[in-house]
């Protein structure tokens, strides 16, 4: 009889914990983070990132961008999804990156990258008569004329001599 008690229990346990008796554990999924397409910009303009975040089995409870690279720019709005900056004036093509950090209402992070690359401002440059590019200004002038430009936002003078024979140009800053 005590063979039979002791089996007829087993056998409750293994039917009440092998065939889904009880509350099975409980998992917190994590999120999954979106900073957005990389983007292609000029130089001096206003830049508005947009991550996004999905948690499949809650919600975001928080955003957080951080600039990995490239020239410090001061992010607005860094703990939103969709934070802006100005994008920084540039001699070269720049790429700066930042990291989009989502947070889920259970605490678990995920991480994105995004890049936003920069190009300098075409500058406008005068020619005697004539307004040009200054690639317009290098394709038209004659070998060692001198070509001023208006920098634009810091409205200085730059001189540029162009030696076309040579295929250079020469700064002299006034």
């Amino acid at each position: 009889m005590r063979n039979l008690i002791v089996s007829l229990f087993v056998l409750l346990v293994v039917l009440t914990f092998g065939c889904g008796g009880g509350d099975p554990p409980v998992y917190n999924l994590a999120p999954t983070a979106n900073a957005g397409s990389n983007q292609f910009v000029i130089e001096n303009s206003i830049v508005t990132l947009s991550g996004s975040g999905v948690d499949s089995d809650g919600s975001i409870a928080s955003f957080s961008w951080a600039q990995t690279t490239g020239d410090l720019v001061l992010l607005s709005g860094q703990s939103s999804a969709t934070p802006t900056f100005v994008s920084p004036i540039v001699p070269t093509i720049t790429t700066l990156s930042f990291e989009l950090t989502v947070t889920d209402d259970d605490g678990e992070l995920a991480s994105d990258f995004v890049d936003v690359v920069i190009s300098p401002n075409e500058r406008v440059v005068r020619v005697p008569g004539e307004y040009l590019t200054i690639s317009a200004a290098i394709k038209f002038a004659a070998p060692g004329d001198t070509v001023h430009i208006a920098t634009g936002i810091h409205s200085e003078i730059n001189t540029i001599n162009i030696d076309k024979d040579l295929g250079e140009i020469g700064h002299a800053y006034t």
